[in-house]
């Protein structure tokens, strides 16, 4: 259930963690992204770039985001560490923090 002023930005589990595989990601206006913390087992996720871009015009740049994974609990997160490309400024990974 969706709170009035939550930030949520929907991402789906990524099993496949290959390099081939970021890149087909990407190609389909995705992204990879981890998601970590204490006490927390690593997640590998998928998110789309467009949303996420959105997500990061609208909002400042420490705000907790709480991430919606099909099938399982919400996940209440920080953006941890960005990855971008050197050229085009495209976000290329992201790391989350619970």
């Amino acid at each position: 259930m969706e709170k009035k002023n939550e930030i949520v930005l929907k991402v789906e589990e990524r099993k496949e963690i290959r390099k081939k595989i970021s890149k087909k990601l990407m190609r389909k206006g995705a992204f990879p992204g981890v998601v970590y913390g204490h006490k927390f087992q690593n997640l590998n996720i998928t998110v789309n770039s467009k949303e996420f871009q959105i997500l990061r015009k609208n909002t400042s740049e420490n705000a907790i985001i709480t991430l919606a994974l099909p099938n399982q609990d919400r996940v209440q997160v920080i953006v941890h560490d960005m990855d971008r490309h050197p050229i085009s400024g495209a976000v290329r990974h992201v790391d989350f923090l619970k």
